[in-house]
């Protein structure tokens, strides 16, 4: 029942009673007459007229009239209007939840101020993860085919695991922890599962047979590549010299003996590019210099500690046949767009 309404340049406050005289108990579902007091709901509602509305209930609590219940007190329920431990009605939750699926969280959270509801990007964070839980449990329940694989909270310190469903390619569910007992604890409430893609490591294995060993893994396709390089490189290197290293074309000259009619390749020499610069010439000189050295020690560290690099400068440029070209951004002005925005 309405008792006042209020209309200022803010908002909208609106003044209401509760004039149920039953409710059911929602542990036990008996229906109980007996008011223990009364508190009062302050939650947001939709707007009108672009103002945004308050809401303040007079609700009840009531005793549980039954004696094998656990719950002796339980507070007034508003099917359909209003959930329990909420501060906003269903009818304004839908709308922040159609909104938050099409923008950000703090985009939300900034355009929302503008109509007058103060809600922060955490808040409607939270409001999305509540609203979805229970239809996320629905559809948990008929998972048949699942990718899993650990990621870090915090990089070497913390880490967890992520599920994701193949069907939908969304991730379903987050564990804290990326141990074989979170991970088997997680199958054993999803029986459906019948197939596991997952990474090399065995804890997912493990778990995985200790839950139910008829479930399918299978190696997912980055970790399936990662292996077929690993073995490519370790079947090269059983194949080659340990120091084999071919060098770049631009840095060898071949010459013919006339007495001999024999061709001579001379690795020592040092093409010129007349398109570089002095800078890029001098550059390119260290480039074959390096590579020079390394055909000689044929190691990485050892050309490093004569030349006095790191190694990952060395590792880079012995690979290089060409001299490297420098893409040079131009700089744009970040602000050029708001000028134009503004003009």
């Amino acid at each position: 029942m309405i008792q006042s309404i209020e209309n200022n340049e803010h908002k909208i406050l609106i003044c209401l009673k509760s004039e149920s005289k039953f409710n059911p108990c929602p542990l036990c579902g008996m229906k109980s007459h007996r008011v223990h007091s009364t508190y009062l709901r302050k939650p947001l509602d939709a707007s009108i007229l672009n103002k945004p509305v308050q809401l303040r209930i007079q609700a009840k609590k009531f005793f549980c009239l039954n004696p094998n219940c656990k719950r002796q007190i339980f507070t007034e329920r508003f099917t359909g209007f209003l959930n329990a431990y909420r501060r906003l009605t269903i009818r304004l939750e839908e709308v922040f939840l159609q909104l938050s699926l099409s923008m950000s969280a703090e985009a939300l959270s900034r355009f929302l101020f503008k109509l007058g509801y103060k809600r922060s990007g955490d808040a409607l964070l939270d409001l999305l993860r509540r609203i979805d839980s229970t239809e996320k449990d629905i559809k948990n329940q008929s998972l048949t085919h699942i990718g899993v694989d650990d990621f870090s909270f915090r990089r070497g310190v913390d880490f967890g695991t992520v599920i994701c469903d193949l069907e939908t390619h969304r991730p379903v569910e987050i564990l804290a922890s990326r141990s074989t007992q979170a991970f088997k604890e997680w199958l054993e409430k999803h029986p459906s599962v019948e197939l596991v893609t997952r990474d090399r490591a065995t804890t997912y294995t493990k778990a995985i047979h200790l839950t139910n060993p008829n479930i399918i893994q299978v190696a997912d396709k980055w970790h399936f590549l990662k292996n077929l390089l690993t073995v490519v490189k370790e079947t090269i290197s059983s194949r080659f010299p340990k120091g084999w290293f071919i060098m770049p074309e631009s840095s060898i000259t071949k010459k013919t003996d006339p007495a001999t009619d024999i061709t001579i390749t001379n690795v020592n020499s040092i093409s010129s590019h007349e398109s570089l610069s002095e800078k890029e010439q001098a550059k390119w000189t260290l480039i074959l210099e390096i590579q020079k050295v390394y055909q000689q020690v044929g190691s990485i560290r050892q050309t490093a500690r004569q030349l006095k690099l790191s190694r990952t400068t060395v590792a880079k440029y012995i690979q290089l046949s060409e001299p490297p070209k420098q893409i040079r951004k131009p700089r744009v002005n970040q602000f050029v767009p708001l000028y134009l925005t503004l003009a």
